[in-house]
């Protein structure tokens, strides 16, 4: 039997094939940046995998048909990569925008990216945020919502015609 880690908090959680991935805040260098341990369940061991630069609160994954992505409140886009079949690691991507920007989720459909996150001044303002990524997704759609509280993200997937009530 393994046992998960208790000498931290965890702050977010998610899933990659065969894998469980657990995310926690450390310091290193005086530097907040983002802790990962791995769980393999066809192994049923951890391991401790390389930090990411910045903060771990916020944080949010999203896959597409081909890939697995986190993004950062900072802006951070890093894609999970498996150069080996037992290892895992985040290249980091690209920088979305250049302030803080606490994060609801985010979801692909097609080749668009649906970012959605807390109503922010500071966001809207933002004059660096990227509007596509070259071969990722051609167009990044940024909602905001009503609110500056956290709140849960729920995707949701219907048939229009049966929202409408008509076939």
């Amino acid at each position: 039997m393994s046992y998960l880690p208790d000498e931290c908090s965890i702050w977010y959680l998610m899933s990659h094939e065969h894998l469980i991935l657990l995310f926690y805040s450390c310091l290193a260098d005086d530097l907040e940046k983002t802790a990962i341990e791995c769980f393999d369940t066809k192994e049923n061991t951890w391991k401790r995998l390389n930090n990411l630069d910045g903060s771990v609160n916020d944080i949010v994954s999203f896959k597409d048909d081909h890939s697995t992505y986190l993004l950062q409140s900072s802006g951070d886009m890093w894609k999970l990569i498996q150069p080996q079949s037992n290892i895992v690691n985040f290249e980091h991507v690209v920088k979305l925008w250049n302030c803080n920007w606490p994060l609801h989720g985010a979801v692909t459909f097609m080749d668009d990216l649906y970012i959605y996150g807390v109503k922010s001044d500071n966001f809207l303002n933002d004059t660096k945020r990227i509007k596509s990524v070259n071969g990722f997704f051609q167009n990044i759609i940024y909602k905001r919502s009503h609110s500056t509280q956290k709140s849960s993200f729920i995707l949701f997937i219907a048939n229009l015609s049966e929202i409408k009530g008509t076939k």
